[in-house]
């Protein structure tokens, strides 16, 4: 294979001869078990909140590795991170129409390319189509974290319904501790109701979760504009 190994220890990149990782001394394996070892690194990095590099790593595995377009547990995976990182719809639906044609009944599947369509479907006005399909998705599929997210930001941003957005953030923070921009908009949502406490605790996870210099500063600044007014 072309691309590099991902240590499933640490998810470092390394060649494929290296036999043990060079950062954490994790053993590398050129067996079979190489591409198990890839994608559960990948779904670590993920998880943890990592998208950058969990943008990078998949589409390198979806280039490079032949097999990544026939693997629908890698797809639907490489479908989240794009989602999350804000990838055009068309590219995310050239994504889908692949594993559509490898599992045409897949119900994950099904609910990401009504997902996609929701979300084109979005516009100002409280119960609009796309957020009535949204909520299909979720009574569907509860634990579905992109939806609860897409229909919990449109409402709170779009909306302005901020009591209704609630549920479905906190919802994404319970399924995913590490998802920095529900708790960003969890932040600015209990600001709002001035409840500094909440506000000030969602603030100093996103400082936690944030790898960007300046948008750490910016959360910090949340919290300072927080603590400086009046009791």
């Amino acid at each position: 294979m072309s691309f590099e190994v991902i240590c499933p220890g640490c998810g470092a990149l390394s060649g494929p001869s290296v036999g043990v990782c060079p950062f954490c001394k994790t053993v590398m394996s050129n067996s079979s078990n190489e591409k198990f070892a890839q994608s559960k690194s990948l779904a670590e990095i993920y998880e943890s909140g990592r998208l950058d590099l969990a943008l990078s790593l998949a589409r390198k595995l979806y280039l490079e590795d032949p097999d990544s377009k026939t693997n629908i547990g890698f797809i639907l995976l490489f479908v989240k991170i794009l989602i999350e990182t804000d990838a055009p719809s068309m590219q995310i639906r050239s994504v889908l129409s692949e594993a559509r044609l490898i599992d045409p009944s897949n119900g994950d599947v099904l609910d990401y390319i009504e997902f996609i369509d929701a979300k084109n479907m979005l516009k100002k006005g409280y119960d609009d189509n796309g957020e009535r399909q949204l909520k299909s998705i979720l009574r569907r599929s509860p634990k579905h974290l992109q939806a609860h997210f897409l229909l919990g930001t449109h409402l709170f941003w779009i909306d302005e319904q901020t009591q209704q957005a609630i549920p479905h953030l906190e919802t994404c923070v319970r399924l995913a501790p590490n998802h920095l921009r529900s708790w960003g908009c969890l932040g600015a949502i209990y600001r709002k109701l001035g409840n500094s406490q909440l506000a000030k605790a969602a603030f100093k996870r996103c400082i936690e979760l944030e790898t960007n210099v300046t948008m750490k500063s910016f959360f910090e600044k949340q919290i300072r504009d927080i603590e400086a007014i009046p009791k």
